[in-house]
């Protein structure tokens, strides 16, 4: 059962605040995974930036510091021989005082070179490569063309003494705005590494500050989302298995609780009770008091059946107002109708709204495995059965009987064969006559449908229609009587042209919108005037939906179409509706109409409904004539027509046919 145990909150919220925890643990550590790959890479990036400036820069100064010199380097220099040692030594006083460059240390480092475009040294500050013919490396030959580069090395080609990174600077020489050979330098890395090392260290310092602060920003937004995510999941999951309005378990967590009750009874060798539970005319109590009071005196039933069960029990709204008990390790089936009473008890003290109370009534179908099946889908349709027994014989609990489901399997191969029957044609209508008082002129007939069964013979209406009403068939046969009425009346009229025919139709035929539309378009194939058809409807299929009977009545009088009031006075509400709704014609039943000649108080009420019919504008037809008595004294009352054994019993449209040939009057006496 769907109950809340003592501690189960305080549960719950520890559960869920060890998830929390858990996934803040998880979150702390996986985002600080890509954080630190992110941080690395923009490292990387801001010191390959940062870099890639300062050597720009650094080129940047360099080509100026040539071109400063570049006239003391050409100065009567031969660019074929290279410079001479006077010359060498004047260029290696300009050389160290724009590179910074000791001379009297002896060293032999080459650190500044100039090339010609043919590969002769021009000038070297390793005296030996001066006037030589060398091979230009790649850099001099781009600065050839005019292009200047700077780059870090981690070793100078030919020098002694140091250590560490340099800088190489490859400038082109220029004359005139011509390029005429080329200069590499190198000098030691030293303060502008430093200078590099600092500036990328600073911006590494903000950026994984920021990504610091990033994180501990996003952290608590990220553990607040999670936990109304976890908690959003948990009411996802909760109403995925239970009922929006009562709270109960809904039909799926039902079918998981009863099988898994059957799999461990079945491992146990136990048994499983199943009861269906179902309300008792509760659309009376949403007409009366409303959908919204009618969803409140659920949930209280709800309450009320929980407090009838065991824990280890699963209570189920499986939808409206039908419920469902799954009982786990029940002694038998007795045992399991002692919980169904007690259930039906718990429902006995009336239930207050407002100024009225309110004492629901429930029937109760009971079955057990393994004694009524093993199977879920068998044991529920089992229980349902009971249920419906329970209804029909109301005795409010009922234990699911072997010997009486011999009728259901009987029902259920009856909807076959009467589907099957549909299909082939076997649905037939005859026609019971309607006369006009006194004088007996047939003016119509009424459709009675049968069933040509091909093994039973001919069955009546109340042989099958329940079970067609049960299996959706309604709509169906309604069409096909309407087909075969129209058939036989076009032909009927030519014999006589105001004869019509007049069709029975159900509740469902009622609370289908489209009706009005199939009625026109089977008039206009028929070719059949709207005058020529007239529509029964009975007060119990109004009251199931007045204002929807009342708008599709309306459409169905739009199109000129007869509607008759059938068994009037046997319902509850009619003189209420009588007024609202589109009605021509009043059946008096024929269960008033049989003892109007030794019952006084019948009689009195025939009169009453004839003159109301009168008042109203409406005509009046008495059901049931038997005899040329009561035939008599309805004419004297005023009666318009009657129909009824004394005339004609239902018969062939054959023999409709003759009777109109022959003569338009009964042979009356």
């Amino acid at each position: 059962m769907l109950t809340r145990r003592r501690g189960s909150d305080s549960s719950a919220t520890g559960v869920g605040n060890r998830r929390d925890v858990g996934l803040a643990r998880q979150f702390a550590v996986l985002s600080l995974v890509p954080m630190l790959v992110l941080g690395i890479a923009l490292g990387f990036t801001v010191r390959h930036i940062i870099t890639a400036r300062f050597l720009d820069s650094y080129g940047r100064t360099d080509e100026l510091t040539v071109d400063a010199m570049a006239s003391t380097l050409l100065a009567g220099v031969d660019l074929n021989q290279g410079t001479t040692s006077a010359q060498a030594r004047h260029i290696d006083s300009v050389v160290a005082n724009f590179y910074r460059i000791d001379f009297g240390t002896g060293s032999t480092q080459a650190l500044v070179t100039a090339w010609s475009p043919n590969g002769n040294v021009l000038y070297s500050t390793d005296t030996a490569l001066i006037g030589k013919t060398e091979s230009l490396p790649p850099t001099a030959r781009v600065a050839l063309t005019g292009t200047v580069t700077s780059t870090i090395v981690s070793s100078v080609p030919g020098a002694h003494g140091w250590k560490g990174a340099s800088i190489q600077s490859t400038i082109p020489l220029s004359l005139g705005g011509h390029v005429i050979g080329a200069v590499e330098s190198y000098s030691p890395l030293g303060t502008l590494g430093a200078a590099i090392s600092h500036g990328v260290f600073q911006v590494e310092l903000v950026l994984v500050l920021g990504l610091l602060l990033l994180w501990a920003v996003l952290f608590p937004i990220v553990i607040r989302a999670s936990q109304r995510l976890r908690r959003q999941a948990e009411e996802n999951e909760r109403l995925a298995l239970s009922d929006a309005l009562t709270g109960l378990a809904n039909r799926t967590l039902f079918h998981d609780r009863l099988q898994l009750a059957l799999s461990e009874a079945n491992k146990l060798d136990e048994r499983v009770g199943l009861l269906v539970l179902d309300l008792d005319r509760f659309k009376e109590v949403n007409d009366t008091l409303g959908h919204a009071q009618g969803d409140r005196l659920l949930c209280e039933i709800g309450e009320r059946l929980r407090g009838a069960l065991r824990d280890t029990d699963t209570l189920a709204r499986l939808g409206g107002d039908e419920f469902a008990v799954v009982l786990p390790n029940v002694h038998d089936a007795e045992s399991a109708a002692d919980v169904a009473r007690r259930m039906l008890a718990a429902l006995e003290q009336p239930f207050a709204f407002d100024e009225l109370s309110v004492t629901p009534q429930a029937s109760v179908g009971v079955a057990v495995c393994p004694d009524d099946g093993r199977d879920l889908d068998q044991l529920l349709s089992r229980a349902d059965q009971a249920m419906y027994e329970a209804k029909h014989t109301r005795g409010r609990v009922s234990i699911y009987d072997s010997h009486k489901d011999t009728a259901s399997i009987g029902r259920l191969a009856l909807v076959t064969e009467l589907r099957r029957g549909l299909n082939r044609g076997e649905i037939l209508c005859h026609f019971q006559p309607i006369a006009r008082l006194p004088e007996g002129e047939v003016q119509g007939a009424e459709a009675l449908v049968r069933w040509q069964h091909p093994s039973r013979g001919l069955l009546a209406p109340g042989e099958f229609l329940d079970v067609a009403e049960q299996a959706g068939l309604m709509r169906a046969i309604t069409d096909r009587v309407l087909e075969l009425a129209l058939t036989h009346c076009r032909t009927w009229r030519e014999c006589k042209p105001d004869f019509f025919v007049s069709v029975n139709l159900s509740g469902e035929s009622l609370r289908d919108a489209t009706l009005p539309d199939v009625v026109a378009r089977a008039l206009q194939r028929h070719e059949v005037p709207a005058s020529a058809l007239e529509l029964e409807i009975t007060e119990g299929a109004i009251l199931s939906d007045p204002l929807q009977a009342k708008s599709l009545l309306a459409r169905l009088q739009l199109l000129g179409v007869s509607v008759a009031l059938d068994d009037f006075g046997t319902g509850y509400s009619s003189l209420s509706y009588l007024a609202q709704l589109p009605v021509h014609k009043i059946k008096i039943d024929r269960s008033f109409v049989a003892d109007i000649l030794s019952n006084p108080v019948d009689e009195t009420i025939v009169a009453a409904v004839i003159d109301l019919g009168r008042r109203l504008d409406m005509a009046v037809l008495a059901e049931g004539v038997e005899s040329q008595q009561v035939w008599e004294r309805l004419a004297r009352l005023g009666c318009v027509q009657a129909q009824g054994f004394y005339l004609s019993r239902p018969v062939r449209p054959e023999e409709i046919g003759a009777m109109l040939e022959a003569t338009a009057l009964f042979p009356l006496p």
